[in-house]
Protein backbone atom coordinates (compact mmCIF):
# COMPACT_ATOMS: atom_id res chain seq x y z
CA UNK A 1 0.00 0.00 0.00
CA UNK A 2 1.29 2.97 -1.17
CA UNK A 3 0.46 6.38 0.75
CA UNK A 4 0.70 9.91 -0.10
CA UNK A 5 1.03 12.95 1.63
CA UNK A 6 -1.02 16.17 0.70
CA UNK A 7 1.78 18.41 0.72
CA UNK A 8 2.95 16.98 -3.13
CA UNK A 9 -0.75 17.30 -4.60
CA UNK A 10 -0.41 19.50 -8.28
CA UNK A 11 -3.66 21.34 -9.54
CA UNK A 12 -3.92 23.26 -13.04
CA UNK A 13 -6.82 25.41 -14.38
CA UNK A 14 -6.34 25.41 -18.01
CA UNK A 15 -2.56 25.81 -18.35
CA UNK A 16 -1.52 27.05 -15.30
CA UNK A 17 -0.21 25.43 -12.14
CA UNK A 18 -1.59 26.92 -9.17
CA UNK A 19 -0.51 24.51 -6.19
CA UNK A 20 1.91 27.26 -5.21
CA UNK A 21 -1.20 29.15 -3.59
CA UNK A 22 -2.89 26.15 -2.55
CA UNK A 23 -3.24 25.09 1.27
CA UNK A 24 -6.27 22.91 0.48
CA UNK A 25 -8.15 20.40 -2.26
CA UNK A 26 -11.59 18.58 -2.11
CA UNK A 27 -12.92 16.67 -5.32
CA UNK A 28 -16.49 14.88 -4.00
CA UNK A 29 -17.89 12.58 -6.94
CA UNK A 30 -21.48 12.14 -6.43
CA UNK A 31 -24.27 9.79 -8.07
CA UNK A 32 -27.77 10.25 -8.04
CA UNK A 33 -29.67 7.44 -6.43
CA UNK A 34 -33.39 7.14 -8.64
CA UNK A 35 -36.04 5.17 -6.36
CA UNK A 36 -37.69 2.32 -7.76
CA UNK A 37 -39.78 0.89 -4.46
CA UNK A 38 -42.89 0.46 -5.34
CA UNK A 39 -46.11 -0.90 -3.16
CA UNK A 40 -45.21 -4.84 -1.91
CA UNK A 41 -41.62 -4.17 -1.66
CA UNK A 42 -39.97 -4.93 1.78
CA UNK A 43 -37.03 -2.51 1.38
CA UNK A 44 -35.97 0.56 -0.72
CA UNK A 45 -34.65 -0.17 -4.41
CA UNK A 46 -32.80 2.54 -6.39
CA UNK A 47 -31.21 2.41 -9.87
CA UNK A 48 -28.26 4.51 -10.82
CA UNK A 49 -28.72 8.21 -12.13
CA UNK A 50 -26.78 10.86 -13.27
CA UNK A 51 -22.87 11.86 -12.32
CA UNK A 52 -21.91 14.63 -10.55
CA UNK A 53 -18.68 16.27 -9.53
CA UNK A 54 -17.08 19.54 -7.97
CA UNK A 55 -13.85 20.66 -6.47
CA UNK A 56 -13.13 22.79 -3.66
CA UNK A 57 -9.64 25.05 -3.30
CA UNK A 58 -8.43 27.28 -0.56
CA UNK A 59 -5.05 28.88 -0.24
CA UNK A 60 -3.19 31.79 0.03
CA UNK A 61 -4.26 34.85 -2.03
CA UNK A 62 -2.29 36.45 -4.35
CA UNK A 63 -2.72 39.21 -6.85
CA UNK A 64 0.69 39.99 -9.29
CA UNK A 65 0.93 38.57 -12.36
CA UNK A 66 -1.37 36.99 -15.15
CA UNK A 67 -0.08 33.66 -13.09
CA UNK A 68 -1.44 34.52 -9.90
CA UNK A 69 -4.42 32.62 -8.23
CA UNK A 70 -6.20 35.77 -8.78
CA UNK A 71 -5.83 36.45 -11.95
CA UNK A 72 -5.96 32.70 -12.99
CA UNK A 73 -9.77 32.36 -11.17
CA UNK A 74 -10.67 35.45 -12.00
CA UNK A 75 -10.48 34.76 -16.18
CA UNK A 76 -11.65 31.09 -15.42
CA UNK A 77 -14.79 32.74 -13.56
CA UNK A 78 -15.69 35.54 -16.22
CA UNK A 79 -14.69 33.14 -19.37
CA UNK A 80 -18.17 32.27 -20.27
CA UNK A 81 -17.01 29.04 -21.24
CA UNK A 82 -15.72 25.46 -20.13
CA UNK A 83 -12.36 25.48 -18.47
CA UNK A 84 -9.73 22.78 -18.10
CA UNK A 85 -8.60 21.11 -14.98
CA UNK A 86 -5.86 18.84 -14.04
CA UNK A 87 -5.64 17.24 -10.23
CA UNK A 88 -2.58 15.14 -9.71
CA UNK A 89 -2.62 13.72 -5.75
CA UNK A 90 0.81 12.42 -6.40
CA UNK A 91 2.58 15.22 -7.58
CA UNK A 92 4.17 13.41 -9.98
CA UNK A 93 5.34 14.33 -13.68
CA UNK A 94 3.56 12.03 -15.98
CA UNK A 95 0.40 10.11 -14.48
CA UNK A 96 0.46 6.29 -14.67
CA UNK A 97 -1.62 3.37 -12.74
CA UNK A 98 0.06 3.81 -9.42
CA UNK A 99 -0.14 7.72 -9.87
CA UNK A 100 -3.20 8.47 -11.33
CA UNK A 101 -4.73 11.82 -12.20
CA UNK A 102 -8.31 13.72 -12.79
CA UNK A 103 -8.74 15.74 -15.73
CA UNK A 104 -11.84 17.11 -16.78
CA UNK A 105 -13.69 20.59 -17.68
CA UNK A 106 -15.53 23.17 -15.29
CA UNK A 107 -16.85 26.13 -14.55
CA UNK A 108 -16.02 28.98 -11.28
CA UNK A 109 -19.18 29.03 -9.52
CA UNK A 110 -17.93 30.71 -6.60
CA UNK A 111 -14.60 32.48 -6.02
CA UNK A 112 -13.87 34.76 -2.72
CA UNK A 113 -11.05 35.75 -0.78
CA UNK A 114 -10.79 37.13 2.54
CA UNK A 115 -8.37 39.23 4.99
CA UNK A 116 -8.14 40.25 8.28
CA UNK A 117 -6.00 43.02 9.50
CA UNK A 118 -4.06 40.49 11.21
CA UNK A 119 -3.84 37.41 9.21
CA UNK A 120 -2.81 36.20 5.60
CA UNK A 121 -5.21 37.30 2.91
CA UNK A 122 -6.82 33.81 1.59
CA UNK A 123 -9.15 32.84 -1.20
CA UNK A 124 -11.33 29.65 -1.64
CA UNK A 125 -13.61 28.53 -4.76
CA UNK A 126 -16.37 26.09 -6.04
CA UNK A 127 -15.77 24.52 -9.21
CA UNK A 128 -18.59 22.34 -10.93
CA UNK A 129 -17.17 20.01 -13.72
CA UNK A 130 -19.11 19.58 -16.81
CA UNK A 131 -19.51 16.13 -18.07
CA UNK A 132 -17.42 13.02 -16.91
CA UNK A 133 -14.10 13.27 -15.06
CA UNK A 134 -11.25 11.08 -16.47
CA UNK A 135 -9.19 9.11 -14.24
CA UNK A 136 -5.82 9.47 -16.30
CA UNK A 137 -3.31 6.83 -15.97
CA UNK A 138 -0.94 8.01 -19.04
CA UNK A 139 0.01 11.42 -19.93
CA UNK A 140 2.05 14.47 -18.59
CA UNK A 141 0.37 16.47 -15.83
Amino acid sequence: MAFTAGKGYKVKIGSDDISAFLTNVSQPLTKDALETTTFGDSARDYIEGLKSATISLSGRWDGAGSTAIDAVLHNAYISGSLVTFSLNPTGVATFTASAPGYTGSMIVTNYEHNAAFDGVASFSAALQVSGAVTRAVAGAF
